[in-house]
Parts: structure tokens; sequence; C-alpha cells
């Protein structure tokens, strides 16, 4: 968070699970049409992907697993948008933020090569 404010950028974290998880469907889909990257762990809760503005960008996360081209083809979808694929280093049973925070700034740059 502190590092993408450092270059401009509002991080805003979207969970809707524990204390959040009576958030509405359209309430969540309101929330993620404002978004310009989507960050997030391999699953169910990507698909909220489909919600993202045009030239979005989706970073999809793998735990232990091959890369699923299954995903980075539903995802292809988004419209002039990008699709990014990162494993997880895992320290333990937590993943090591640093890889993360490079991807996302992969991220950040494609976003803006796309004139956003």
């Amino acid at each position: 968070n502190d590092e993408c404010n450092k270059i401009g950028i509002d991080f805003i974290v979207a969970d809707f699970y524990g204390t959040k998880k009576d958030t509405s469907f359209q309430d969540q889909a309101l929330f993620v049409s404002k978004a310009n990257i989507m960050i997030g762990m391999h699953g169910a809760g990507l698909n909220m992907f489909h919600f993202l503005p045009f030239n979005s960008v989706v970073v999809e996360i793998h735990r232990g697993t091959n890369m699923q081209y299954n995903s980075r083809n539903f995802v292809s979808h988004v419209r002039e948008g990008a699709y990014l694929s990162m494993e997880a280093t895992m320290q333990g049973k937590n993943i090591q933020k640093e890889p993360i925070w490079t991807n996302l700034k992969q991220a950040i740059e494609k976003w803006k090569s796309l004139g956003c």
C-alpha cells in the first residue's frame, strides 16, 4: 500500500468474506467496476473481473500449481486490457510479498501503456 501511494496509485483491498461476506453481489460488482487492476489468487473470486472497465489488467496468482491456461483464455475478453500470471513464492504457509509487488509494478506499467 505504501509503495503504491509513493507512485500515486490508490491501493484498495476488496475482500468479500469474513465480516464483509454479506456484501451484495451488486455492491461487489460496482466496487470492481471502479478498479483498473485486479490482483488475486487463482479461484472463483477473480471471476469478478467481468465487471472491470475496458483497458484493465488482471494478475492471477498461482500457488504450487502450473499456470492455468484456461484462466488466460477466459480473462482474454477484458477488451484491450491484459492478463498477467505469476507463481506465488511461499514462505511456510504465507506468500512472500516482494514477488507480488514486482508483478503489481508490472501490471501498473502495463496499465499505463494501455493509455490510461
